[in-house]
C-alpha cells in the first residue's frame, strides 16, 4: 500500500495453503490509512481465517473504499503432474455462503458489498 499511494482499485488474488508465517506477516503490515483506494476485488476467496483478516484490514484502512467484490472463483491450477485425490464439490458455493455470512456484516453500509 505504501508503494502505490494513488492506487484506485486493487485485485487481490488469494491462494490456498497460507502458513502461520504468512499470518505473522499480515499482523506486521502497516496500519496507515489509504486515501485513494476505492474498489477492491478479492479473487479466489475461500473463507480461510487469513482471507477474512485481509478483508477486515482493507475495510479499516482504505478510508475512501466504495466497493468490495468477493469472487470465490478459483483462478489457479495444480502444477502439471501433481495428482489431487480430492475435490470439494461445492467449494465455490461454500465460499460464497461464507462471505455473505461472515464478511457482509463487517463491511460498513457506505461500502457496496458484492459477492459473485
Amino acid at each position: 500500500m505504501k508503494a502505490a499511494p494513488d492506487l484506485r482499485s486493487l485485485v487481490l488474488g488469494l491462494e490456498f495453503g497460507t502458513s502461520n508465517e504468512d499470518m505473522a506477516i499480515l499482523e506486521k503490515v502497516s496500519k496507515q490509512p489509504h486515501h485513494c483506494l476505492k474498489v477492491v476485488e478479492i479473487a479466489g476467496y475461500r473463507g480461510h481465517k487469513c482471507c477474512v483478516k485481509h478483508v477486515r484490514y482493507l475495510v479499516k484502512n482504505a478510508v475512501a473504499l466504495e466497493k468490495i467484490v468477493i469472487n470465490p472463483i478459483r483462478f489457479w491450477c495444480w502444477p502439471t503432474g501433481m495428482e489431487i485425490n480430492y475435490l470439494l464439490e461445492n467449494e465455490e458455493a461454500n465460499a460464497r455462503d461464507h462471505a455473505i455470512q461472515h464478511l457482509k456484516e463487517k463491511v460498513p453500509a457506505s461500502v457496496e458489498f458484492v459477492c459473485l
